[in-house]
């Protein structure tokens, strides 16, 4: 941030900024600007009071605030709410799975590579730190009440590592980016834009403590706390609607004002100007590497045809909702007044009658029959005629086919559904409906990502390191630079990556893969059914995959790693070239592959020592070679030497091979796998393998 000199002045004196802005020009941009989103706010406020369960809510046109409908005598106002449980599903599953990030390389050449994968390990890193998925969590509520929200992204000088206080007293360090977000209420976009994200300017108001902006903009005097005069009656009224409510504006804070004005033709430099009462307190030139969009992405419930700003379905429920809340105040008013079987008794029964009540068996007396019966009974309350007591099943069925929830949803299989496969079809087509709020969101946080690692090319200039953890192995960590990002920072979000995945069906599929032979191992079933990781589990399981998953991060470090005798070194060998395979190889310096590939030489030599080792006990004797091995080697069967070309079953030895005859080592560390077993003894008798050993590592 540009150094502020400049101390709170009286609130008539206004302060003119560069290229001829003032305070009194910014404001009245606003101004401009809420026109276009009014409904949006007012349903917004609206929504929110809804799922919140303040519902007996009408708006008064004449103070335009929203009030709450004053009680009727003794009237019942039951509050059934629907809303707030269906808004959890539906944002439950937009945000199942957790956000990936994918950064095609724009060249085929190692540097390019290497730069993508360096930018997606530091998506991962920021996606972590900065907590994306409350982010994401967020911006998905402040939509599914208002239509739209915005994740903003800025540079903040004071984040990162500190270095030290600027004149005015404020901490700068080496930077980092900072991402909040608005909902529709906090910001306004220039009037007639198309896309809100090309627009020239945007400005954002926000809420904050006097104390807090005093410090932001070292100004001499505590700001007063405006934040309630700005704000629209409606958004006063529906503040303070609950006592025990959070949503409370009885809070004093200051409204700050902040546009964002990208250059255009008639602006080449751009600005940043921020707003207190009704001075300028804070001005910079537009500071983001990127000059055609501004520094915010959009996430919409529904987009509209023509326009930015999106709606919301809610709007359409909250008729729905009020039709529920009054069916049931109207059946519950019945339960209390008529719900009671009373009893009837001749009135010479009775000395004296207080006064009715709701208690049940209370007495009502009548006057005596004149030779008629005069036998006590009880009167049987009324029956509701069926269609009012149906009436909110019926709304409530209207306000799940509206939402998109259903017995699906909520876990229920519906009617006599009980296959697997079908209920997995079914969970697929309910989830239809927020399909399209799951491509919005991974396109936003797509543009999100390349605005972040646009603004770290440009101003991180230090070596700084960008930590990947992986369930069940030692954190990597990967140095870099705004360099060496080499241009690479168009991001993607996968799409299938994020939308709602159902467990049923992933373990289905897993099923049939292991079925058919494409799943071989306990690792690729675990992977394919997507279950939850346990490091006990794979342990368990696969100890030699574990301990070599945990080798190839030790040596990613550039560590050394000497394999052990009781190995599994077939095992080792596959997981370790999984790994030279894989995406994360191309960001290794050369001498941590070197050792990459001299530790799968070294498993390849042991393996080979073991397996003559155990050949020699073959010699000696069948049964020998079956026995337990204290380094783990592969036992041969009983019958194995007696299959050899001139073995003699029970022969203490078997014939000495000519070296000379003997065939060569194979190179690819494989090969040994799957061969028959008599060809491996005949290859490992040769006195080339008798000889290796450990001082070949």
């Amino acid at each position: 941030m540009a150094d502020n000199k400049n101390k709170t002045a009286a609130p008539t004196e206004p302060k003119t900024g560069a290229k001829g802005f003032s305070a009194a020009d910014v404001l009245s941009m606003y101004e401009a600007g809420t026109k276009a989103t009014r409904s949006q706010a007012y349903n917004y406020w609206l929504n929110d009071a809804y799922v919140a369960g303040d519902q007996w809510l009408h708006h008064n046109p004449v103070s335009d605030s929203i009030e709450s409908v004053p009680a009727d005598g003794d009237r019942l106002q039951v509050t059934v709410n629907h809303m707030w449980p269906a808004s959890r599903t539906i944002i439950s599953k937009a945000v199942q799975n957790p956000l990936q990030f994918y950064v095609p390389p724009t060249g085929a050449d190692d540097a390019h590579m290497r730069g993508a994968r360096t930018a997606e390990s530091i998506l991962i890193d920021l996606h972590r730190e900065h907590d994306w998925e409350g982010i994401r969590e967020d911006a998905h509520w402040a939509a599914w009440k208002g239509g739209t929200s915005v994740i903003r992204i800025v540079w903040d000088a004071a984040a990162g590592t500190p270095l030290g206080m600027s004149e005015d007293g404020r901490q700068y360090g080496t930077g980092d980016t900072c991402e909040d977000v608005l909902n529709i209420t906090d910001f306004v976009v220039e009037p007639g834009a198309r896309d809100a994200e090309k627009a020239r300017w945007w400005i954002v108001r926000i809420g904050l403590p006097p104390k807090q902006v005093q410090g932001m903009f070292d100004l001499e005097d505590e700001p007063a706390a405006d934040s309630q005069a700005a704000s629209t009656p409606f958004q006063k009224t529906v503040g303070s609607l609950g006592a025990d409510d959070s949503r409370q504006a009885d809070i004093p804070l200051t409204a700050v004002y902040t546009l964002y004005k990208r250059p255009t033709e008639d602006d080449k430099k751009g600005a940043v100007v921020n707003i207190v009462g009704n001075q300028i307190v804070e001005q910079t030139e537009w500071p983001f590497p990127f000059k055609d969009r501004l520094n915010f992405v959009t996430i919409r419930e529904t987009r509209r045809d023509g326009t930015w700003i999106g709606e919301t379905v809610l709007k359409a429920g909250r008729s729905i909702q009020n039709g529920i809340n009054h069916a049931w105040s109207n059946i519950l008013e019945h339960l209390k007044l008529c719900g009671n079987a009373r009893l009837a008794i001749p009135e010479s029964m009775m000395d004296t009658i207080d006064q009715l009540t709701d208690m049940p068996a209370e007495i009502i007396p009548f006057p005596d029959a004149l030779g008629g019966s005069n036998k006590m009974e009880f009167l049987s309350p009324p029956q509701l005629p069926s269609w009012v007591l149906d009436a909110p099943d019926r709304l409530k069925q209207e306000m799940d086919d509206l939402l998109g929830v259903h017995e699906v949803s909520r876990g229920d299989a519906p009617g006599r559904v009980e296959s697997g496969l079908a209920i997995s079809i079914l969970v697929e087509q309910d989830a239809t409906p927020i399909g399209r709020f799951i491509k919005e969101t991974a396109g936003a946080f797509g543009r999100l990502a390349t605005m972040a690692l646009q603004l770290y090319e440009a101003k991180v200039k230090e070596s700084r390191t960008a930590i990947v953890k992986t369930p069940g192995q030692p954190a990597k960590q990967h140095k870099w630079t705004g360099k060496a990002l080499k241009g690479q920072v168009q991001a993607e979000v996968p799409i299938d990556a994020i939308k709602p995945r159902n467990a049923a069906a992933d373990q289905a599929m897993a099923d049939g893969m292991m079925q058919m032979g494409i799943i071989k191992t306990p690792e690729e079933y675990s992977k394919i059914a997507r279950l939850p990781f346990d490091r006990d589990m794979l342990e368990a399981l696969s100890p030699d995959v574990a301990k070599a998953r945990r080798e190839n991060a030790s040596m990613d470090l550039g560590e050394v790693n000497v394999p052990e005798k009781f190995d599994d070194h077939v095992t080792h060998i596959a997981e370790h070239l999984t790994m030279m395979k894989s995406a994360e190889w191309d960001l290794m310096t050369d001498e941590v592959k070197d050792v990459f590939r001299k530790h799968n030489q070294a498993h390849e030599i042991l393996a080979a020592e073991e397996m003559g080792r155990q050949t020699a006990k073959a010699g000696v004797s069948p049964a020998l070679a079956a026995s337990a091995d204290a380094n783990g080697a592969p036992l041969l069967p009983v019958g194995a030497v007696s299959a050899l070309p001139g073995a003699v079953p029970g022969a203490p030895a078997g014939p000495a091979m000519d070296p000379a005859m003997a065939t060569p080592v194979p190179e690819d560390p494989n090969a040994l796998a799957g061969v028959d077993p008599g060809l491996v003894e005949d290859l490992l008798q040769s006195s080339q393998m008798q000889n290796a050993g450990p001082d070949l590592l």
